[in-house]
């Protein structure tokens, strides 16, 4: 069982706001768990879609709310082709990748033919090497350099069915 009180979070979310500065934010769904909780975020002006944690879950995110980020790349087949086959899902949800063949996936799920285009994010290394401290911040991405990052959005440009999301 849990509290939350809404004026507290109707506070932190003011104060969120006036942090970004204009800037646009995206609730984190990893961090905050409850849908009625993120919806209610998503009425501030300035709060702008979801960061959802799988593509399972941004699927059922997405019945709700029209811009659906994955935070991670996907290999799940069921909920790939769940996404393919549903055009108001495909053009609510943002899948994240960081390889070409996580496209060859999507690819061999449903061809880019038979489905609707797709919305593509690139997953890069956003950590850090400190001169004492070593690397800090996860080393997910196989995106380390700036010209890594170029050539995969470049790929993602040349295939049909994809398109990369600003």
């Amino acid at each position: 069982m849990a509290v939350l009180g809404l004026e507290a979070l109707r506070w932190n979310a003011a104060d969120l706001l006036r942090r970004a500065a204009g800037i646009p934010l995206r609730v984190a769904s990893k961090s905050l768990r409850v849908r009625s909780v993120m919806e209610e975020l998503l009425q501030h002006p300035g709060f702008r879609g979801v960061f959802a944690y799988t593509l399972a879950e941004a699927l059922w995110l997405a019945e709700r709310c029209d811009d659906v980020l994955v935070g991670y790349p996907s290999t799940d087949r069921p909920a790939l082709e769940r996404l393919l086959a549903d055009e108001l899902l495909a053009s609510r949800v943002t899948l994240m990748v960081d390889d070409e063949a996580q496209l060859d996936l999507v690819d061999a799920v449903l061809p880019p033919s038979r489905r609707p285009e797709l919305r593509i994010c690139l997953d890069a290394d956003a950590s850090w090497r400190a001169p004492v401290l070593g690397f800090i911040g996860t080393r997910r991405s196989p995106l380390h350099r700036p010209a890594d990052a170029v050539r995969m959005g470049a790929r993602i440009a040349d295939r049909p069915g994809f398109r990369l999301a600003r």
